[in-house]
């Protein structure tokens, strides 16, 4: 089990709700005015640990890092997701997203049978019918199933060119080419550049069997997720530059996370030239270390990553104090 970033002196209490709802807040707004990912991830990671099960920071943590993750490392997204559905199993949400980590890694009857208690829950969500009656068309090749879903999707919301495409794409597949052919008119008129719908219009004039996979329609994200409204920079001062030293000197992944929570706090709150990535580095891995209770000693740090102990013994302090003040002030 991950442990939680807490180095010694640090007074963040699992109790102290205050302080992990204003880091909520801070957090949403960080995610509403689109910092990157780098930025928002091992802060996410932490108020994650901290936050109590089935609360609202604990749910929007979880499922923020379940959208981030989801195309660099499904696996890791359904470890949130799965959370989710066992901390707040009437949230459609939950289900869905754990739906769509199940699709991405190629498991779809557990991705079906988690977007069948989406909609059971949310009965009105054209994305969930979508994605339901989607897998069942394309990846489960039964377009009889499928058909109920896309047309529910579809009556909800019309102006999707991508919805439109799918039921158009079950359509002909079941052979109702007419009706295939008043949809996909009706969705040339949102969308009368589209090369899905060209594909589909060329399908139809051509009669042929099987369509091309090319064509085939993609599985759809909910409206207003995390992780549309993120820019793809780093934009914390030396962020990959220390997190390259961090990889460079053997931190694992979950250790890099952990030590450039570290880091991301003090970037935050305190102005600062990075002068030297590898002394930053070496000043969050002593500090990640110090918290869980690992060796090795500054000097021994030091002499690893080529740095001076008195240089590391003073940056590693500067960088605590402010980590130690945040950890306080939840601010």
């Amino acid at each position: 089990m991950q442990r939680t970033l807490r180095p010694k002196g640090f007074t963040l209490a699992r109790s102290d709700t205050m302080n992990t709802d204003r880091r909520y807040q801070s957090l949403l707004a960080a995610v509403q005015a689109g910092r990157a990912k780098a930025y928002l991830l091992p802060l996410l990671e932490s108020l994650a640990s901290e936050a109590e099960e089935a609360s609202e920071p604990w749910v929007f943590a979880h499922r923020t890092l379940a959208e981030l993750l989801l195309e660099q490392s499904p696996w890791r997204a359904a470890l949130h997701a799965r959370k989710l559905v066992q901390g707040v199993p009437d949230l459609a949400a939950s289900h869905a997203l754990y739906g769509l980590t199940m699709a991405m890694q190629g498991h779809y009857p557990l991705a079906i049978s988690a977007y069948r208690r989406a909609v059971a829950i949310a009965e009105d969500n054209p994305w969930y019918f979508h994605n339901l009656g989607h897998l069942l068309d394309a990846a489960l090749d039964d377009p009889k199933q499928a058909l109920r879903w896309l047309k529910l999707a579809h009556e909800i919301a019309p102006e999707q060119v991508e919805v439109a495409a799918s039921l158009v794409h079950c359509l002909i597949r079941l052979g109702a080419r007419d009706e295939a052919r008043d949809v996909l008119a009706e969705a040339r008129t949102c969308a009368p550049r589209s090369a899905a719908l060209d594909d589909l219009d060329a399908w139809l004039k051509s009669e042929d069997e099987p369509m091309p996979k090319v064509a085939v329609p993609m599985l759809l994200r909910e409206e207003g997720g995390a992780a549309d409204a993120l820019e793809p920079d780093v934009d914390q001062p030396g962020f990959l530059q220390i997190q390259a030293t961090l990889r460079a000197h053997g931190v694992s992944d979950a250790e890099c996370e952990r030590a450039l929570a570290i880091y991301t706090i003090f970037a935050t709150h305190k102005e600062h030239d990075l002068d030297d990535a590898t002394l930053y580095a070496a000043s969050v891995d002593y500090l990640l270390r110090r918290s869980e209770g690992r060796g090795l000693t500054i000097a021994a740090l030091a002499s690893r990553y080529g740095v001076s102990e008195s240089q590391l013994r003073y940056r590693q302090g500067v960088i605590g104090t402010v980590v130690r003040a945040y950890m306080r002030s939840g601010d």
